[in-house]
């Protein structure tokens, strides 16, 4: 869907229906939408609504059914910058990079007082999902006022964004970026990722981003789910340069409509990866317990398969598991499935590195020459 393009004329006839039949139409508008610009205009496209909590992204789930389907649509499937939404985003176009438009959207088209009042219930009973950071940008309430992040009068963005009240946001950013974030040299960083090149040349500085979210005043609930798009793990990230600075501005804004007694605090949910032990430190992580008190902190199961490129310059599909790392073995060593869940592992392998072993060298041990073919470590 693009940029306000409505109808010139001031009133629909279906505005003489009561408000009541009004809104039981508008309601056939999906509870979950994603926002993504395109060519500099802004677009809506349904979300599948992914678990983004569970433990069902190690990536076999993106293959395709059909046996002896092309590796390279595996591959692209587990390098998508929306995350665990891929399915959402080859919902969102159609072939040749077309966006795919949902006739319920024309609605929005047919006067400028219908496009008023569904911008009002999209804003006050949608879930708006956000995977980059350009549109992040554009979407959120700029000093410059109404028009400002797309440089148009009166855009579909400017007239949602300031009455948000759910917003998700599905970062897999490039792991250049968090490093860049932790040095604090981002202004001199360059990434070679659609979407994000833009973003920091325009920025300059990851915290703007999260100022700006704090501008929302109408926000109930937040919800950011983290990942870098690297098969190493995600704890090579340090997480309290990058997200400390985070938590502060978001800290200071609960306080802040605390004492204007502005209702009630927006729920904050941060979901990120769970930490490799062998990495992760109390100084640089968040380890448990000492995630922020005003905040809910999810752990998961980071992404085990990813896309690599060949000596040949094709795509291809490797394994490498993040913590823990010896599930794959379970599996390959028992044909009825796994005999150890995946929970179980995880809790095995805590175990070793408490007593000072790491698991990757018991791997070599046991089996080493299967877990190098394979890739997992």
């Amino acid at each position: 869907m693009t940029e306000l393009d409505s109808h010139s004329q001031p009133n629909s006839p279906l505005l003489c229906a009561p408000l009541e039949v009004r809104r039981a139409i508008y309601a056939h508008f999906d509870s979950q939408l994603h926002m993504f610009l395109l060519q500099g205009a802004v677009r809506l496209s349904p979300c599948l609504q992914p678990n983004l909590g569970d433990n069902n992204h190690a990536g076999h789930e993106r293959r395709y059914p059909e046996e002896g389907a092309a590796e390279v649509v595996w591959a692209r499937r587990l390098d998508s910058s929306w995350g665990p939404h891929w399915e959402c985003e080859e919902l969102a176009f159609a072939t040749d990079d077309k966006p795919q438009n949902n006739p319920i959207y024309k609605l929005l088209f047919v006067c400028k007082r219908m496009f008023l009042e569904i911008c009002d219930f999209v804003a006050e009973r949608s879930v708006i999902n956000i995977t980059d950071l350009d549109t992040l940008d554009a979407s959120l309430p700029k000093s410059g006022g109404l028009g400002s992040a797309l440089g148009q009068p009166w855009s579909l963005f400017d007239l949602i964004s300031p009455r948000i009240h759910n917003l998700n946001v599905t970062l897999r950013l490039p792991i250049a970026f968090y490093k860049a974030v932790e040095t604090g040299d981002i202004k001199e960083t360059a990434v070679d990722r659609p979407n994000i090149a833009k973003s920091i040349a325009y920025n300059n500085d990851w915290i703007q981003f999260w100022s700006n979210i704090c501008s929302l005043q109408g926000l109930h609930n937040l919800h950011v789910w983290l990942d870098h798009d690297h098969e190493s793990s995600w704890s090579e990230v340090k997480e309290r340069p990058v997200l400390d600075p985070v938590f502060a501005i978001l800290a200071r804004e609960m306080q802040s409509r605390s004492s204007r007694c502005t209702g009630q605090h927006a729920q904050v949910l941060f979901n990120l990866p769970k930490l490799h032990p062998g990495i992760a430190t109390p100084d640089t992580h968040f380890i448990e317990g000492t995630a922020p008190p005003l905040f809910t902190l999810q752990r998961r199961y980071r992404q085990r398969y990813h896309s690599q490129e060949s000596p040949t310059g094709t795509s291809r599909v490797v394994g490498k598991a993040d913590f823990p790392v010896m599930w794959e073995l379970t599996l390959d060593e028992n044909p009825d499935g796994p005999y150890m869940t995946l929970e179980e592992v995880e809790i095995y392998e805590r175990g070793l590195w408490e007593r000072g072993l790491d698991p990757t060298r018991e791997l070599l041990e046991i089996n080493g020459h299967m877990c190098f073919e394979q890739g997992y470590i």
